[in-house]
């Protein structure tokens, strides 16, 4: 029977604290770690490693801004060395092909220089961006076989160059020799062929062709059956090509390399086809990603996100550049973009004429909170809209002033008043109408302009003197026409009040509340005598024919007359509204803006850095088009992020080479 080994009790709790608290304290000194870890990489040009780490640093601590830098620098270093890459293999092999032009039988002198001047001037744009990659990534396989292809560049340049260096004469009789060696060739006549070729290289030791005439002629003479295999070989690929079956002569000339791997006819057609099926690929994978743009600038026309269907479109045509109606899309913004800016603020300014005249309605009406929510809704939209915050403030002073009059359940002093109601109500039901009154007039010490108290005391004072109900409508009829005069309307609705609450019935009494109401809103204005309505409705009939007129100057002489009149007469709604309307589009002239995202959640932001670093790992490892599908999906979130914008525009320079 085995023996079960059992840990001491301090040695097991110094395992569960090593287990459950060491992650979490040591989480910075992993970091480090890992950050000195990846820094080791990118200073050994291990770039894929080096991100892949730091990447997951910023998984663990999606803030950390120094690994952040370090992420970006990294990723401007390999944008930079690609696209430094791609200029040096674009360059090499048009240098090359500058080259192969001598090669024609009726080639000239001057074009052949000609030539030669062109590929040496690629060639060097070539050098510089191979040298400028190469310092960045060294250790890039890709670039280790550029490198070779470099070395054969100069050594093919520097043949060209001694070539046309030499005599016409010497040019003459190469041109000869070449021409009866591959006559020998053709009659098999290969020892003949190879004294040809020798010939021309003891007065042009740096021709390319007779050496390479020279070494088929030896391939032949030694091995008959390897010389006709690649001779088969070349002659089917050459055939292949030019029926534009790239595949299929690529097979063969990969055949020839195998036969005999210095054959440079094989190497050139091989890059022939290599950039021709390249290019294939490369069309139909721009064709994909513009395909995705031009759907993304659809729907963002269709958004009215103009911004963004222009950017959409502008990359559609850098990838393929007569992509359906891309063009004439591109070209339609500015006149959509105008459009919708009529049709917005057209739409504005109805709302606002509406608010507006809400507003002016339900405060004549007595709607104080609902004329508020209608100024306040009208000053969103028109912030610079005086009228607005003037009749507000009004709105406002009469919500306040009624609040005055009624104690409701938000006031601190509710209970005690309510107490006091409770109280005053039951006196009067038992018919003790002093003791009620005397309740009443505690509440009016608290509350002065109590509506309920005033009325109570007023019931009561009938019940002790019933004989006195018209001696006091009487009364409250006359005071309240005398605070009109003195334009008190607040004093002189609360008379009218009381009035209606003795007879509700009473001759008038609803005209004379709703004056008193409409001229404590529009408080400040005169009286106006008959005269002066005269010439204020002169004035606002000459006003709106000037409106009705239109054009620039009759709109500011209907502007004048109309702002006379609702100065004159504040209670002239339809004056104050006609100015509203007239002033509202003079202040909404700008162009209606595109509605931006103005912040992002923190759920958001995670998603954001989440899918482009993730974007920053797939492009590192030279996977482009999924780089493009996560920054994509960071402007879906974030149309505003310009790194991810610019990084998919670099993307699509690598993708349309």
């Amino acid at each position: 029977m085995k023996k079960t080994f059992k840990l001491p009790n301090l040695v097991f709790v110094f395992i569960l604290l090593t287990v459950f608290v060491a992650p979490h304290s040591l989480m910075p000194q992993s970091i480090a770690t890992m950050d000195r870890q990846a820094q080791e990489y990118f200073d050994n040009k291990e770039f894929s490693k080096a991100v892949a780490l730091w990447l997951n640093i910023l998984d663990l601590s999606p803030e950390n801004r120094e690994v952040q830098k370090k992420v970006e620098m990294l990723y401007e270093m390999k944008q930079k060395k690609d696209l430094e890459l791609e200029r040096a293999k674009y360059n090499y092999k048009v240098s090359r092909m500058e080259i192969v032009k001598n090669r024609a039988d009726d080639i000239t002198l001057e074009k052949a220089e000609k030539n030669l001047a062109n590929s040496k001037s690629r060639a060097s744009v070539a050098f510089k961006s191979f040298i400028i990659a190469y310092r960045i990534e060294p250790r890039d396989p890709e670039m280790q076989l550029l490198r070779q292809d470099m070395q054969k560049l100069e050594k093919i340049i520097a043949s060209e160059e001694k070539k046309l260096r030499i005599s016409i004469a010497r040019r003459i009789r190469a041109k000869e020799l070449f021409g009866l060696a591959v006559k020998a060739v053709d009659e098999s006549r290969f020892k003949d062929a190879l004294g040809h070729y020798e010939e021309i290289l003891s007065f042009m030791p740096e021709n390319i062709e007779a050496a390479e005439g020279k070494r088929q002629a030896t391939i032949a003479i030694e091995n008959i059956l390897r010389y006709e295999n690649i001779r088969k070989f070349t002659i089917s690929g050459i055939a292949l090509f030019n029926a534009g079956q790239y595949s299929t002569a690529r097979q063969d000339f990969m055949s020839v390399l195998q036969l005999d791997p210095e054959n440079n006819d094989a190497e050139d057609y091989i890059d022939r086809i290599d950039s021709k099926i390249n290019e294939k690929k490369r069309y139909e994978q721009r064709l994909s990603e513009a395909g995705k743009f031009y759907l993304s600038g659809m729907r963002n026309l269709k958004d009215n996100s103009f911004d963004n269907a222009r950017d959409d479109f502008e990359n559609t045509l850098a990838l393929v550049e007569n992509y359906k109606d891309a063009r004439a899309r591109l070209n339609s913004i500015p006149g959509l973009r105008k459009a919708y800016s009529q049709r917005e603020k057209a739409r504005r300014l109805r709302i606002i004429n509406t608010e507006f005249q809400n507003g002016m309605i339900s405060l004549t009406e007595g709607k104080y909170q609902d004329a508020i929510s209608s100024f306040e809704k009208t000053l969103e939209l028109d912030p610079a809209n005086k009228l607005a915050a003037v009749y507000i403030i009004r709105a406002k002073d009469a919500r306040k002033q009624i609040e005055e009059e009624i104690v409701d359940q938000n006031s601190p002093y509710f209970d005690v008043v309510e107490s006091l109601v409770l109280s005053g109500n039951k006196l009067f039901a038992e018919r003790k109408f002093l003791e009620s009154r005397k309740r009443w007039e505690q509440i009016l010490e608290l509350f002065p302009k109590n509506k309920l108290a005033t009325e109570n005391i007023l019931k009561c004072e009938l019940e002790l003197n019933p004989g006195q109900r018209a001696m006091f409508i009487k009364r409250f009829i006359s005071q309240g026409e005398e605070f009109l005069k003195k334009r008190e309307y607040r004093e002189a609705k609360r008379k009218f009040d009381l009035v209606k609450s003795l007879n509700s019935r009473y001759p008038g009494i609803d005209d004379l509340i709703k004056r008193a109401e409409r001229r404590q809103i529009f408080s400040g204005s005169s009286v106006l005598s008959g005269a002066d309505k005269a010439e204020v409705n002169r004035r606002y009939s000459l006003g709106m024919a000037y409106y009705r007129r239109g054009g620039k100057a009759n709109i500011s002489r209907a502007l004048t007359e109309l702002r006379w009149v609702a100065a004159k007469d504040p209670g002239n709604i339809t004056a104050v509204v006609s100015v509203n309307k007239i002033e509202a589009p003079l202040r909404s002239g700008g162009a209606v803006g595109e509605t931006k995202k103005t912040g992002l959640t923190p759920q958001q932001e995670r998603l954001v850095r989440q899918f482009y670093y993730r974007g920053i790992n797939y492009y590192s490892n030279n996977d482009f088009k999924r780089a493009i599908r996560e920054w994509r999906k960071v402007l879906a979130i974030d149309p505003g992020h310009t790194r991810a914008r610019n990084n998919i525009r670099k993307c699509l320079v690598l993708l349309g080479r």
